[in-house]
Protein backbone atom coordinates (compact mmCIF):
# COMPACT_ATOMS: atom_id res chain seq x y z
CA UNK A 1 0.00 0.00 0.00
CA UNK A 2 2.90 2.57 0.68
CA UNK A 3 5.74 2.78 -2.27
CA UNK A 4 8.63 4.31 -2.72
CA UNK A 5 8.22 6.48 -6.31
CA UNK A 6 10.18 3.21 -7.76
CA UNK A 7 8.24 0.81 -6.40
CA UNK A 8 5.21 2.59 -7.79
CA UNK A 9 6.22 2.12 -10.87
CA UNK A 10 4.68 -1.43 -11.07
CA UNK A 11 1.45 -0.26 -8.82
CA UNK A 12 -2.42 0.62 -10.28
CA UNK A 13 -2.67 4.21 -10.44
CA UNK A 14 -4.58 6.81 -11.57
CA UNK A 15 -3.03 8.17 -14.53
CA UNK A 16 -1.97 11.41 -13.24
CA UNK A 17 -0.66 9.70 -10.29
CA UNK A 18 1.27 7.42 -12.93
CA UNK A 19 2.30 10.73 -14.33
CA UNK A 20 3.66 12.26 -12.24
CA UNK A 21 5.52 8.63 -10.52
CA UNK A 22 7.02 8.54 -14.36
CA UNK A 23 8.59 12.05 -14.16
CA UNK A 24 10.42 11.18 -10.78
CA UNK A 25 12.40 9.01 -12.61
CA UNK A 26 13.37 11.99 -15.42
CA UNK A 27 12.86 15.38 -13.96
CA UNK A 28 13.80 16.55 -9.97
CA UNK A 29 10.81 15.93 -7.81
CA UNK A 30 11.13 16.24 -4.00
CA UNK A 31 11.72 13.07 -1.95
CA UNK A 32 8.52 11.59 -1.04
CA UNK A 33 6.31 7.82 -1.66
CA UNK A 34 3.18 7.19 -2.48
CA UNK A 35 -0.25 5.20 -1.07
CA UNK A 36 -1.90 3.13 -3.38
CA UNK A 37 -5.81 3.50 -3.99
CA UNK A 38 -5.79 0.45 -1.60
CA UNK A 39 -4.74 2.87 1.81
CA UNK A 40 -7.69 4.89 0.84
CA UNK A 41 -10.13 1.97 0.41
CA UNK A 42 -9.29 0.19 3.63
CA UNK A 43 -9.49 3.68 5.22
CA UNK A 44 -13.18 4.18 3.95
CA UNK A 45 -14.28 0.44 4.47
CA UNK A 46 -13.12 -0.50 7.59
CA UNK A 47 -15.07 1.42 9.93
CA UNK A 48 -18.01 1.77 7.33
CA UNK A 49 -17.29 5.07 6.35
CA UNK A 50 -18.05 3.73 3.08
CA UNK A 51 -21.72 3.15 3.84
CA UNK A 52 -22.57 6.49 5.34
CA UNK A 53 -21.36 8.23 2.78
CA UNK A 54 -23.31 6.55 0.23
CA UNK A 55 -26.15 7.00 2.41
CA UNK A 56 -25.94 10.52 2.36
CA UNK A 57 -25.79 11.18 -1.04
CA UNK A 58 -28.94 9.10 -1.82
CA UNK A 59 -30.44 11.28 0.67
CA UNK A 60 -30.07 14.60 -1.64
CA UNK A 61 -33.30 16.14 -2.62
CA UNK A 62 -32.11 19.36 -3.94
CA UNK A 63 -29.48 22.22 -4.39
CA UNK A 64 -29.37 23.27 -0.68
CA UNK A 65 -29.48 18.91 0.38
CA UNK A 66 -25.93 19.38 -1.76
CA UNK A 67 -24.17 21.93 0.36
CA UNK A 68 -25.39 20.47 3.69
CA UNK A 69 -24.64 16.73 2.32
CA UNK A 70 -20.92 18.00 1.71
CA UNK A 71 -20.64 19.04 4.84
CA UNK A 72 -21.29 16.32 6.93
CA UNK A 73 -19.48 14.04 4.27
CA UNK A 74 -16.33 16.55 5.23
CA UNK A 75 -17.52 16.21 8.74
CA UNK A 76 -17.59 12.26 8.84
CA UNK A 77 -14.49 12.13 7.03
CA UNK A 78 -12.31 14.24 8.76
CA UNK A 79 -13.32 12.48 12.13
CA UNK A 80 -13.30 9.25 11.38
CA UNK A 81 -9.59 6.67 12.74
CA UNK A 82 -7.29 5.75 10.08
CA UNK A 83 -6.71 1.87 10.50
CA UNK A 84 -3.95 1.82 13.20
CA UNK A 85 -1.39 -0.81 10.52
CA UNK A 86 -1.78 1.91 8.32
CA UNK A 87 -0.93 4.93 10.37
CA UNK A 88 2.16 2.51 11.99
CA UNK A 89 3.39 1.49 8.11
CA UNK A 90 3.02 5.29 7.64
CA UNK A 91 4.82 6.61 10.33
CA UNK A 92 7.73 3.63 9.11
CA UNK A 93 8.01 4.54 5.77
CA UNK A 94 8.66 8.28 6.68
CA UNK A 95 11.46 7.61 8.57
CA UNK A 96 13.10 4.50 6.16
CA UNK A 97 12.65 7.17 2.90
CA UNK A 98 14.18 9.44 5.32
CA UNK A 99 11.52 12.23 4.37
CA UNK A 100 12.45 14.03 7.66
CA UNK A 101 15.16 16.61 7.81
CA UNK A 102 17.93 14.39 9.72
CA UNK A 103 18.36 17.59 12.44
CA UNK A 104 14.48 17.62 13.34
CA UNK A 105 12.57 15.34 14.67
CA UNK A 106 9.83 13.49 13.04
CA UNK A 107 7.25 15.95 14.89
CA UNK A 108 9.08 18.71 13.03
CA UNK A 109 9.39 17.34 9.42
CA UNK A 110 7.16 19.82 6.68
CA UNK A 111 5.65 17.56 4.17
CA UNK A 112 3.43 18.36 1.10
CA UNK A 113 0.38 15.99 0.61
CA UNK A 114 -1.63 15.64 -2.80
CA UNK A 115 -4.44 13.66 -3.65
CA UNK A 116 -4.66 11.84 -7.22
CA UNK A 117 -7.99 11.10 -8.22
CA UNK A 118 -9.51 9.19 -11.11
CA UNK A 119 -12.08 11.34 -11.16
CA UNK A 120 -12.71 15.36 -10.75
CA UNK A 121 -12.22 17.17 -7.75
CA UNK A 122 -13.52 20.83 -7.43
CA UNK A 123 -10.72 22.19 -5.24
CA UNK A 124 -7.31 21.73 -5.29
CA UNK A 125 -6.05 18.69 -3.42
CA UNK A 126 -2.94 19.98 -1.51
CA UNK A 127 -1.42 20.63 2.09
CA UNK A 128 1.31 22.01 2.40
CA UNK A 129 3.14 22.48 6.15
CA UNK A 130 2.25 19.15 7.24
CA UNK A 131 4.38 18.19 10.82
CA UNK A 132 4.53 15.57 12.83
CA UNK A 133 2.03 12.09 12.57
CA UNK A 134 -1.29 13.58 13.80
CA UNK A 135 -1.15 16.26 11.54
CA UNK A 136 -0.18 14.02 8.40
CA UNK A 137 -3.37 11.58 9.49
CA UNK A 138 -5.20 15.14 9.36
CA UNK A 139 -3.87 16.36 6.17
CA UNK A 140 -5.09 12.87 4.73
CA UNK A 141 -8.49 12.93 5.83
CA UNK A 142 -8.82 16.13 4.70
CA UNK A 143 -7.91 15.50 1.29
CA UNK A 144 -10.02 12.45 0.75
CA UNK A 145 -12.70 14.24 2.13
CA UNK A 146 -12.80 16.23 -1.27
CA UNK A 147 -13.17 13.34 -3.46
CA UNK A 148 -16.58 12.77 -1.79
CA UNK A 149 -17.89 16.59 -2.21
CA UNK A 150 -20.17 17.34 -5.19
CA UNK A 151 -19.79 16.11 -7.89
CA UNK A 152 -20.90 12.66 -5.57
CA UNK A 153 -19.30 9.43 -6.47
CA UNK A 154 -21.66 6.83 -6.75
CA UNK A 155 -18.95 4.67 -5.31
CA UNK A 156 -15.44 4.72 -3.63
CA UNK A 157 -12.76 6.72 -6.33
CA UNK A 158 -9.73 5.27 -7.27
CA UNK A 159 -7.61 7.50 -4.95
CA UNK A 160 -3.58 7.50 -4.79
CA UNK A 161 -1.70 9.99 -2.38
CA UNK A 162 1.69 11.52 -2.74
CA UNK A 163 3.47 12.38 0.39
CA UNK A 164 6.65 14.74 -0.32
CA UNK A 165 9.31 16.42 1.73
CA UNK A 166 8.24 19.87 1.26
CA UNK A 167 11.16 22.24 -0.37
CA UNK A 168 12.38 25.29 0.58
CA UNK A 169 10.60 27.60 -2.66
CA UNK A 170 10.64 31.21 -3.23
CA UNK A 171 8.22 30.85 -6.58
CA UNK A 172 6.15 28.49 -7.96
CA UNK A 173 4.47 28.53 -10.99
CA UNK A 174 1.46 26.37 -13.00
CA UNK A 175 1.72 25.64 -16.20
CA UNK A 176 -0.72 24.89 -18.71
CA UNK A 177 0.04 23.41 -22.33
CA UNK A 178 -1.75 23.23 -25.85
CA UNK A 179 -0.55 21.83 -28.87
CA UNK A 180 1.12 26.00 -30.29
CA UNK A 181 1.68 27.81 -26.58
CA UNK A 182 2.24 27.31 -22.95
CA UNK A 183 0.43 29.87 -20.12
CA UNK A 184 2.45 29.94 -16.86
CA UNK A 185 1.14 31.58 -13.95
CA UNK A 186 3.84 32.71 -11.30
CA UNK A 187 4.17 33.64 -7.70
CA UNK A 188 6.38 34.23 -5.11
CA UNK A 189 5.84 31.59 -2.64
CA UNK A 190 3.20 28.84 -2.45
CA UNK A 191 0.08 30.61 -4.11
CA UNK A 192 -0.28 28.49 -7.01
CA UNK A 193 0.16 25.47 -5.84
CA UNK A 194 -2.11 25.83 -3.03
CA UNK A 195 -5.12 27.36 -4.61
CA UNK A 196 -4.57 30.78 -2.95
CA UNK A 197 -5.92 34.11 -4.70
CA UNK A 198 -2.29 35.88 -4.84
CA UNK A 199 -1.72 38.25 -8.05
CA UNK A 200 0.25 35.72 -10.67
CA UNK A 201 2.45 37.09 -13.44
CA UNK A 202 1.00 35.48 -17.01
CA UNK A 203 3.56 34.13 -19.44
CA UNK A 204 3.11 33.01 -22.61
CA UNK A 205 5.20 31.07 -24.66
CA UNK A 206 5.56 29.42 -27.97
CA UNK A 207 5.44 25.51 -27.35
CA UNK A 208 7.49 24.72 -30.53
CA UNK A 209 10.61 27.41 -30.20
CA UNK A 210 10.44 28.48 -26.53
CA UNK A 211 10.25 32.13 -27.82
CA UNK A 212 8.35 34.42 -24.83
CA UNK A 213 5.44 36.44 -26.45
CA UNK A 214 3.62 37.73 -23.88
CA UNK A 215 4.41 38.90 -20.47
CA UNK A 216 2.16 40.21 -18.20
CA UNK A 217 4.14 41.18 -14.71
CA UNK A 218 1.99 42.00 -12.05
CA UNK A 219 2.27 43.76 -8.52
CA UNK A 220 1.61 40.83 -5.32
CA UNK A 221 1.29 42.40 -2.11
CA UNK A 222 2.12 39.03 0.46
CA UNK A 223 3.27 35.74 -0.42
CA UNK A 224 2.74 32.43 1.49
CA UNK A 225 6.12 31.21 2.32
CA UNK A 226 7.74 28.89 4.97
CA UNK A 227 9.76 30.27 7.88
CA UNK A 228 13.01 27.96 7.87
CA UNK A 229 13.17 28.97 12.08
CA UNK A 230 9.79 27.78 13.04
CA UNK A 231 9.13 25.69 10.13
CA UNK A 232 5.91 27.65 10.01
CA UNK A 233 3.64 28.83 7.20
CA UNK A 234 3.30 32.41 7.10
CA UNK A 235 2.23 35.24 5.14
CA UNK A 236 4.73 37.84 4.32
CA UNK A 237 5.95 40.22 2.14
CA UNK A 238 7.42 39.25 -1.25
CA UNK A 239 10.79 39.48 -2.13
CA UNK A 240 10.71 41.09 -5.55
CA UNK A 241 6.59 42.46 -5.32
CA UNK A 242 6.57 44.37 -8.70
CA UNK A 243 9.41 42.41 -10.98
CA UNK A 244 9.08 39.29 -12.66
CA UNK A 245 8.84 36.07 -10.49
CA UNK A 246 10.56 34.11 -12.42
CA UNK A 247 13.33 33.97 -15.16
CA UNK A 248 12.95 33.81 -18.69
CA UNK A 249 15.31 30.87 -18.50
CA UNK A 250 13.13 29.17 -15.70
CA UNK A 251 9.83 30.02 -18.02
CA UNK A 252 11.88 27.61 -20.91
CA UNK A 253 12.81 25.47 -18.58
CA UNK A 254 9.53 24.20 -17.77
CA UNK A 255 7.93 24.06 -21.49
CA UNK A 256 11.33 21.67 -22.01
CA UNK A 257 10.27 19.82 -18.76
CA UNK A 258 6.61 19.63 -19.65
CA UNK A 259 7.54 19.01 -23.41
CA UNK A 260 9.76 16.06 -22.17
CA UNK A 261 7.24 13.92 -20.58
CA UNK A 262 3.86 15.00 -22.72
CA UNK A 263 2.67 16.91 -19.76
CA UNK A 264 -0.49 19.06 -20.19
CA UNK A 265 -0.59 21.12 -16.67
CA UNK A 266 2.00 20.58 -14.37
CA UNK A 267 2.95 22.82 -11.54
CA UNK A 268 6.73 23.35 -10.52
CA UNK A 269 8.40 25.09 -7.50
CA UNK A 270 11.86 27.16 -7.71
CA UNK A 271 14.53 27.86 -5.25
CA UNK A 272 17.73 30.17 -6.02
CA UNK A 273 19.73 26.27 -7.34
CA UNK A 274 16.90 24.11 -8.00
CA UNK A 275 13.35 23.68 -10.40
CA UNK A 276 10.76 20.56 -8.44
CA UNK A 277 8.07 19.32 -10.38
CA UNK A 278 5.71 19.31 -7.57
CA UNK A 279 2.39 18.20 -9.02
CA UNK A 280 0.50 17.31 -12.15
CA UNK A 281 -2.79 18.30 -11.90
CA UNK A 282 -6.36 17.83 -13.54
CA UNK A 283 -5.85 19.78 -16.92
CA UNK A 284 -7.95 22.83 -17.20
CA UNK A 285 -8.31 24.77 -20.02
CA UNK A 286 -6.04 27.26 -20.73
CA UNK A 287 -6.58 30.95 -22.40
CA UNK A 288 -7.25 31.60 -26.03
CA UNK A 289 -4.15 32.82 -27.79
CA UNK A 290 -4.47 34.74 -31.21
CA UNK A 291 -2.98 31.66 -33.72
CA UNK A 292 -1.13 34.16 -35.45
CA UNK A 293 1.48 34.92 -32.70
CA UNK A 294 2.43 30.72 -33.06
CA UNK A 295 2.61 30.63 -37.17
CA UNK A 296 5.16 27.63 -38.03
CA UNK A 297 9.20 28.69 -37.14
CA UNK A 298 12.39 27.22 -37.88
CA UNK A 299 13.59 25.16 -35.25
CA UNK A 300 16.13 26.63 -32.68
CA UNK A 301 18.54 24.93 -30.86
CA UNK A 302 17.70 24.61 -26.61
CA UNK A 303 20.01 25.63 -24.66
CA UNK A 304 20.84 23.76 -21.33
CA UNK A 305 19.11 25.81 -18.55
CA UNK A 306 19.86 24.35 -15.41
CA UNK A 307 21.25 26.40 -13.00
CA UNK A 308 24.19 24.83 -11.17
CA UNK A 309 23.84 23.65 -7.35
CA UNK A 310 25.69 24.77 -4.41
CA UNK A 311 27.42 22.18 -2.77
CA UNK A 312 25.00 22.70 0.37
CA UNK A 313 22.04 22.07 -1.79
CA UNK A 314 23.28 19.62 -4.24
CA UNK A 315 20.74 16.88 -4.77
CA UNK A 316 19.94 13.85 -2.69
CA UNK A 317 20.33 10.46 -4.61
CA UNK A 318 16.22 10.44 -3.75
CA UNK A 319 16.28 13.74 -5.84
CA UNK A 320 16.29 11.83 -9.25
CA UNK A 321 18.62 15.57 -9.97
CA UNK A 322 19.53 15.15 -13.92
CA UNK A 323 21.12 17.36 -16.69
CA UNK A 324 18.43 19.53 -19.11
CA UNK A 325 18.41 17.38 -22.29
CA UNK A 326 21.10 19.13 -25.14
CA UNK A 327 18.79 17.60 -28.13
CA UNK A 328 15.41 17.96 -28.31
CA UNK A 329 13.47 15.28 -30.49
CA UNK A 330 11.30 16.05 -33.21
CA UNK A 331 7.53 16.20 -31.22
CA UNK A 332 4.52 14.39 -32.16
CA UNK A 333 1.45 16.25 -32.46
CA UNK A 334 0.39 16.92 -28.97
CA UNK A 335 -2.60 16.06 -28.00
CA UNK A 336 -4.99 18.78 -26.64
CA UNK A 337 -6.50 17.79 -23.23
CA UNK A 338 -8.22 20.91 -22.14
CA UNK A 339 -11.91 21.00 -20.75
CA UNK A 340 -13.37 22.82 -23.36
CA UNK A 341 -15.40 21.24 -26.16
CA UNK A 342 -14.41 21.22 -29.72
CA UNK A 343 -16.71 23.88 -31.40
CA UNK A 344 -18.07 20.61 -33.77
CA UNK A 345 -19.01 18.47 -31.54
CA UNK A 346 -22.19 16.73 -31.33
CA UNK A 347 -24.70 17.95 -28.90
CA UNK A 348 -25.64 14.04 -28.25
CA UNK A 349 -22.46 12.96 -26.96
CA UNK A 350 -22.86 12.11 -23.04
CA UNK A 351 -21.16 13.19 -20.35
CA UNK A 352 -19.63 9.15 -20.00
CA UNK A 353 -18.73 9.46 -23.58
CA UNK A 354 -16.74 12.40 -22.99
CA UNK A 355 -15.13 10.93 -20.13
CA UNK A 356 -14.42 7.83 -22.04
CA UNK A 357 -13.03 10.24 -24.16
CA UNK A 358 -10.75 11.81 -22.18
CA UNK A 359 -9.81 8.86 -21.00
CA UNK A 360 -8.76 7.67 -24.01
CA UNK A 361 -6.51 10.69 -25.05
CA UNK A 362 -4.47 10.90 -21.09
CA UNK A 363 -4.01 7.27 -22.36
CA UNK A 364 -2.40 8.24 -25.61
CA UNK A 365 -0.32 10.89 -24.28
CA UNK A 366 1.02 8.50 -21.37
CA UNK A 367 2.30 6.14 -24.28
CA UNK A 368 4.01 9.31 -26.37
CA UNK A 369 5.28 10.00 -22.88
CA UNK A 370 7.04 6.66 -22.16
CA UNK A 371 8.38 6.44 -25.64
CA UNK A 372 10.03 9.85 -26.01
CA UNK A 373 11.48 9.54 -22.60
CA UNK A 374 12.98 6.01 -24.12
CA UNK A 375 13.48 7.74 -27.31
CA UNK A 376 15.47 11.17 -24.96
CA UNK A 377 17.85 8.38 -23.08
CA UNK A 378 19.41 6.92 -26.15
CA UNK A 379 19.91 10.42 -27.77
CA UNK A 380 21.34 11.61 -24.71
CA UNK A 381 23.63 8.52 -24.23
CA UNK A 382 24.94 8.80 -28.00
CA UNK A 383 25.52 12.40 -27.48
CA UNK A 384 26.16 13.28 -31.51
CA UNK A 385 24.93 16.11 -33.31
CA UNK A 386 24.25 14.20 -36.53
CA UNK A 387 21.88 11.55 -35.36
CA UNK A 388 19.16 10.38 -37.28
CA UNK A 389 15.70 11.30 -37.08
CA UNK A 390 14.04 8.20 -37.69
CA UNK A 391 14.20 5.87 -34.69
CA UNK A 392 14.66 2.22 -36.29
CA UNK A 393 18.21 3.80 -37.56
CA UNK A 394 18.67 5.68 -33.75
CA UNK A 395 18.30 1.76 -31.87
CA UNK A 396 20.29 0.71 -34.99
CA UNK A 397 23.11 3.37 -34.84
CA UNK A 398 22.90 2.87 -30.80
CA UNK A 399 22.97 -0.94 -31.18
CA UNK A 400 26.34 -0.97 -32.18
CA UNK A 401 27.93 0.95 -29.51
CA UNK A 402 26.19 -1.00 -26.64
CA UNK A 403 23.67 -3.70 -25.14
CA UNK A 404 19.69 -1.91 -25.94
CA UNK A 405 17.65 -3.24 -22.25
CA UNK A 406 14.33 -4.93 -23.89
CA UNK A 407 15.03 -3.91 -27.21
CA UNK A 408 12.26 -5.89 -28.15
CA UNK A 409 9.70 -4.10 -26.01
CA UNK A 410 10.89 -1.05 -27.25
CA UNK A 411 10.49 -1.53 -30.61
CA UNK A 412 7.16 -3.05 -30.01
CA UNK A 413 6.28 0.32 -28.79
CA UNK A 414 7.77 2.01 -31.96
CA UNK A 415 5.89 -0.44 -33.92
CA UNK A 416 2.06 0.61 -31.95
CA UNK A 417 3.22 4.27 -32.47
CA UNK A 418 4.15 4.00 -36.08
CA UNK A 419 0.75 1.61 -36.85
CA UNK A 420 -1.82 4.21 -35.11
CA UNK A 421 0.38 6.88 -32.94
CA UNK A 422 -1.28 5.50 -29.88
CA UNK A 423 -4.79 5.86 -30.92
CA UNK A 424 -6.08 3.01 -29.74
CA UNK A 425 -4.36 3.35 -26.01
CA UNK A 426 -5.82 1.08 -23.47
CA UNK A 427 -5.24 0.01 -20.15
CA UNK A 428 -3.49 -2.46 -20.93
CA UNK A 429 -0.92 -0.90 -23.67
CA UNK A 430 -0.28 2.11 -21.07
CA UNK A 431 0.92 -0.71 -18.85
CA UNK A 432 2.87 -2.21 -21.43
CA UNK A 433 4.52 0.77 -21.69
CA UNK A 434 5.15 2.44 -18.61
CA UNK A 435 6.79 -1.40 -17.73
CA UNK A 436 8.92 -0.74 -20.83
CA UNK A 437 9.98 2.61 -20.13
CA UNK A 438 10.82 1.95 -16.26
CA UNK A 439 13.32 -1.18 -17.11
CA UNK A 440 15.12 0.57 -19.92
CA UNK A 441 15.50 3.28 -18.14
CA UNK A 442 16.91 1.27 -15.09
CA UNK A 443 19.40 -0.91 -17.17
CA UNK A 444 20.34 1.70 -19.81
CA UNK A 445 21.59 4.45 -17.60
Amino acid sequence: MLFSYAQAREADLPLRAAQFVAATQVLTTPTGMILSPQAHREFMVQYGVDKEVQDLIAAITDEESVRRVDAEIKRRIVTSKIPEELASAITEAIEVLGLQRTDLSIAEIPLVVVMYADISVRSEPVVINVSGTKALADALRLIWSKAYMSPHPHSIPSVATAIMRMPPVIATARARRSDTHVVIEAVEGWGRFVGTDETADEYVLSTQTMEITQKDVRAQESMIARNERSQQIVKTTPFNASGQKITDDQMRSIVADMKRMNLTDAVFGFSNQKRWLLMVPEAKSIPKIHEAQFEPEAEVEVVDLDITATTEDAPSQEDHMQEEPSYEPPQEPIIDTTDEAPAEKSPHITSSEQAARHTQEVAQQLLESCFHTIELAMREWLYEKDQPEDFGELVSLVSNKRQIPYKNRVLSLWEIKRSNGFADADAESVRFGLDTMHKFLREFS
